[in-house]
């Protein structure tokens, strides 16, 4: 069951005021909407710059919540309210604040080994295989959403039954000491850090500091003296250019020990022999740091996915999972909507649905993914703008567009002003004219697709999540794409 405390209990962890109410009322659950209140659980109030969380504390009770958190004082109409519902209304004055304290007294009520994730890419999918994988032997534990921020990542912990043996925790951030703050939340025992790219250069400035905002998930580590049930470590892609330097100026002065995966021969965990179906999906024979061998199928496709779960077998390994295990996670595993998802539609043609977010080294992968490992007749890629790049945003999107011409996509769809720039890189590296379309919205790029695409096709599908290109995905496949979906 999720977290299950008194009003008292939270108050005490808290530092939060109850006004209205039983202190020994007891709730089960948290939410911060007050439409999907489950009986009995906790309503926390965020107040916003168009709404106002306190506004619908009585909503949230009228539909059940037990206990109600606010960040001003109720009137008297709730709070009579209140008291006819028998349920409690707390006061706290920080919202956030109020959330990660109560997360930071659950974690340690339910002492499950804490796996930290983040990296510019590939984080999500990461954390899929890793709770795949552990879930095969353990009472697993993750988010079903990408809850990786200083509300989510809480709210992820506060959903975790207090028998789980592990839980996986995407940590995301949008600048320096977001991840610490996180991991003073979680304490993780294990972290991984996929890369080290350009998602949110803009407000890091270099990719250096992106390193050092990273690097925050080492530095959050649980220290030696507070051991939980496995002993410190963090799992690196060898091939980072950054590895090193979280190697040594992090990890080591940490006492945290280093677990390298990727091809190359002096990595600690090893993927060699790679193919991939027709659908993109990847075999592998992937060489552990305890010995193990595993020969792996994984179902979410792309080449580029058996890094992540590399990563995630290498997580397993260290917790004891067996090899026939870590094979069985990595097949069972499901890709998130609108993460690398591929639909094969009724019409005979596949879609690649990536639209939740995008950054050039996710747009490349996904460019690869589309051209080298799916088959099909004619390969298009409708990419979309690219937030948080910065002043040389559009450089990055010429980039982009620049390498999706020199793959070979054979017809190219670009949405979104920004992305007028790859249009014009495309042309220069030889693209024809009428290979190339540009769109303002999802809507023109829908239309035009819709009057393009045939039967045997391959579709890809990929922005930042402010494009809004999940609607040319819903226009293509029609929103009868379930069964078909891999």
């Amino acid at each position: 069951m999720m977290i299950e405390a008194t009003c008292a209990m939270i108050c005490e962890v808290t530092g939060a005021t109850q006004v209205v109410g039983r202190a020994d009322k007891e709730v089960r659950g948290v939410s911060i909407d007050s439409r999907e209140i489950v009986d009995g659980s906790l309503f926390v109030a965020f107040p916003g710059e168009r709404v106002d969380g306190n506004d619908f504390a009585g909503a949230a009770l009228e539909n059940g919540a037990g206990c109600a958190v606010m960040t001003r004082q109720p009137d008297e109409a709730l709070v009579a309210r209140a008291r006819a519902l028998d349920a409690s209304i707390l006061v706290a004055p920080d919202a956030q604040g109020f959330l990660g304290a109560l997360a930071t007294w659950w974690r340690e009520q339910v002492g499950a080994v804490v796996i930290g994730v983040t990296g510019s890419t590939g984080k999500t999918t990461t954390r899929t295989l890793i709770a795949s994988v552990l879930s095969t032997e353990m009472v697993t534990h993750t988010a079903s959403r990408n809850y990786n921020s200083l509300i989510g990542c809480p709210l992820t912990i506060l959903a975790c039954p207090r028998d789980a043996q592990a839980m996986v925790l995407e940590m995301g951030m949008g600048q320096l000491g977001e991840i610490a703050q996180l991991c003073a939340i979680a304490r993780p025992d294990l972290a991984v850090v996929t890369n080290v790219g350009f998602a949110h250069i803009d407000a890091l400035g270099t990719r250096e500091n992106i390193a050092r905002a990273k690097s925050e998930i080492i530095e959050g580590l649980r220290p030696s003296a507070q051991q939980g049930p496995v002993r410190s470590r963090v799992f690196l892609w060898g091939e980072d250019d950054f590895e090193g330097w979280m190697r040594d100026r992090v990890a080591a002065p940490h006492g945290v020990d280093v677990v390298t995966y990727g091809t190359e021969e002096g990595d600690d965990a090893r993927a060699e022999g790679i193919t991939v179906d027709d659908l993109g999906r990847a075999s592998a024979r992937l060489r552990l740091p305890s010995g193990a061998q595993v020969d792996a199928k994984i179902a979410i496709s792309g080449r580029h996915n058996v890094l992540n779960a590399l990563a995630a077998a290498a997580v397993g390994d260290a917790l004891g999972v067996s090899a026939p295990d870590i094979a069985r996670g990595l097949l069972d595993v499901r890709a998130l909507r609108m993460h690398q998802q591929v639909i094969v539609t009724p019409g005979g043609y596949t879609v690649i649905d990536d639209s939740y977010n995008a950054n050039p080294a996710s747009m490349r992968c996904a460019i690869d993914q589309l051209v080298d490992d799916t088959a099909a007749q004619r390969r298009i890629a409708c990419l979309g703008d690219m937030e948080g790049l910065g002043p040389d945003a559009e450089l990055y999107h010429g980039v982009v567009g620049g390498y999706a011409a020199g793959k070979g996509v054979d017809l190219l769809v670009c949405v979104g002003a920004k992305s007028r720039r790859m249009a014009e890189a495309a042309h220069l590296m030889g693209m024809a004219p009428d290979a190339v379309t540009c769109a303002d919205t999802p809507q023109q790029a829908a239309e035009a697709l819709r009057a393009t695409v045939r039967r045997g096709d391959a579709v890809l599908v990929i922005a930042s999540r402010a494009t809004g290109l999940d609607a040319v995905v819903s226009a293509l496949v029609q929103d009868d794409a379930g069964e078909g979906a891999c």
